[in-house]
């Protein structure tokens, strides 16, 4: 009697099937390793590609904002030119209206007659260099008087408190001569006023700088001789406000 073993040919198809099932399964899991992996990488270079373009964009962004910076840049330049153009233009007009307040405070300061002015030059803000010829010396001491005295007049109510010593230092005047501005007699009689004029001496200084009788004068009397002369002024600071 003849007996087969079919068992190892079957164990051995069940263990080749187990086989190519292991096989088949880790395919597939590479298949699906290699998919996610491709997967993976196009999302990269996808993510790649979005942000060289972002990239681009801020580059043109930055470039665009870099060219409106220089002409902002430029603006700027000629916006601080003008500015220091205008500066120098303030100070012009400033100089100017200075110069005409000089002339007109020296005009009326200055008497009518027997003296006239040969140069009148500004060395600083309030000093002024003046020369010029007085018909004799009388005119000359008449000329330096009214210079003393030459003022300006404000109108002024009397406050409780007042005194006239502390009016002439306040307002920029002498006692003296806002006595004879308002034809008082005395402090008291000043100060009864509801209302005074106060006057605001225009020159802080007047030098006489230099002074020559003219040679060639006839005249026998040194008092009658004309008179070339050389003053200093300088204007009180709140009289060319």
């Amino acid at each position: 009697m003849i007996h087969i073993n079919l068992l190892p040919g079957a164990a051995k198809r069940k263990r080749r099937q187990e086989i190519i099932r292991m096989l088949s399964a880790s395919f597939t899991i590479f298949g699906f390793t290699v998919a996610g992996l491709a997967i993976v990488i196009s999302l990269i270079y996808s993510q790649r590609f979005s942000l060289d373009n972002q990239i681009k964009k801020y580059d043109t962004e930055i470039a665009d904002r870099q060219a409106k910076i220089a002409v902002y840049k430029d603006v700027i330049a000629e916006t601080k030119l003008l500015r220091d153009k205008l500066t120098v233009i303030n100070d012009l007009l400033g100089s100017y209206n200075r110069w005409a307040r000089f002339f007109q405070y020296l005009t009326e300061a200055t008497p009518s007659q027997g003296v006239k002015f040969v140069t009148v030059a500004a060395t600083s803000d309030l000093k002024m260099s003046i020369s010029g010829v007085a018909d004799s010396a009388v005119d000359l001491q008449y000329l330096l008087m009214t210079f003393q005295k030459a003022h300006r007049d404000l109108e002024y109510q009397i406050q409780p408190g007042d005194t006239l010593a502390r009016l002439a230092k306040a307002q920029g005047s002498t006692e003296a001569l806002i006595l004879e501005v308002n034809e008082a007699a005395d402090e008291s009689t000043l100060l009864a006023q509801k209302t005074i004029t106060i006057p605001k001496l225009m020159f802080d200084t007047v030098d006489l700088a230099s002074v020559n009788m003219q040679a060639d004068d006839t005249s026998e009397r040194e008092v009658d001789k004309n008179v070339s002369f050389a003053l200093n002024i300088v204007f009180k600071q709140d009289i060319l406000r």
